[in-house]
């Protein structure tokens, strides 16, 4: 395991970060709690964000509250669980109401004067660098992560809605896109998602290219460091992000409320009505 120790308050100031660069179609306040809902597109985008508690309610009050939220939109509720939430019995609690554990994540940072992040771009790639949102950088995100017809608008949308400066890069074979990558400047710090190679394009340095080209970027920007997150699970993103530098700094995962009690509250709000 790789990690190197970030100060306790980065901690928050990143998940804070991560929150304010994936703004949602509708965000509810309660209780200090951040109630995200974009259509159902991206777990971020779509769970509490409970970085923050005022204390004014009684948590079992609260939680009936997300619920009826929710499922009046037609999902699932859902929690966005990390080490700086509020309170700290939130996710033992959830674990007793029926709320299961999904999508386990890392979020892993580095200094963008390290050596691999400043490495040369392999020459058989070009990439192209557009600051802002750019409609061949997307096509090339979608087909990369076979992102369905129906999810696009609303995960366009997020990337759309961002008045931060931000930029993507778009890793070209043989004059074909085929790696991508996003990038958000907050302050200090560069946010980087949606990296992604075409399928039959992986193992092939692309998104390496892509990586580092945004990475310059930000350097450029006067970032000092950066951000992004991984699914545990996915062994070559972990290697590729080892190899350019990144540590672990801490994990998160989702707690979603499962099927059989979903199914529960329907009917305890049919039988109300």
């Amino acid at each position: 395991m790789y990690e190197i120790a970030v100060p306790p308050d980065s901690l928050a100031t990143i998940e804070a970060l991560a929150v304010a660069a994936w703004p949602p179609e509708r965000v509810e306040l309660l209780d200090g709690w951040r109630l995200r809902c974009n259509r159902g597109v991206t777990r971020r985008g779509n769970s509490v964000s409970a970085l923050r508690s005022d204390g004014q309610r009684a948590l079992d009050e609260k939680l009936a509250a997300v619920e009826r939220f929710y499922l009046s939109q037609g999902l699932p509720p859902c929690f966005h669980i990390g080490p700086a939430d509020q309170p700290p019995e939130l996710a033992p609690t959830l674990a007793a109401r029926g709320y299961l554990a999904i999508a386990h994540t890392m979020t892993q940072w580095a200094a963008l004067a390290s050596a691999p992040l400043r490495a040369q771009i392999d020459p058989a790639h070009r990439v192209t660098l557009y600051e802002g949102f750019n409609d061949l950088w997307f096509e090339t995100y979608c087909r990369a992560e076979l992102i369905p017809p129906q999810d696009r608008e609303p995960r366009q949308n997020i990337l759309k809605r961002l008045t931060m400066p931000k930029a993507c890069a778009v890793a070209l074979i043989d004059q074909t896109p085929v790696a991508t990558g996003f990038a958000v400047l907050q302050g200090a710090w560069l946010g980087v998602f949606s990296v992604a190679t075409c399928p039959e394009f992986r193992r092939r340095g692309a998104a390496t290219s892509a990586l580092r080209t945004l990475a310059a970027w930000g350097r450029k920007q006067g970032a000092k460091f950066v951000y992004l997150q991984v699914l545990q699970g996915n062994a070559p993103a972990q290697s590729l992000y080892r190899r350019l530098g990144f540590a672990n700094a801490f994990s998160y995962h989702y707690r979603e409320l499962s099927p059989d009690a979903v199914a529960l509250a329907h009917q305890a709000a049919d039988l109300e009505n």
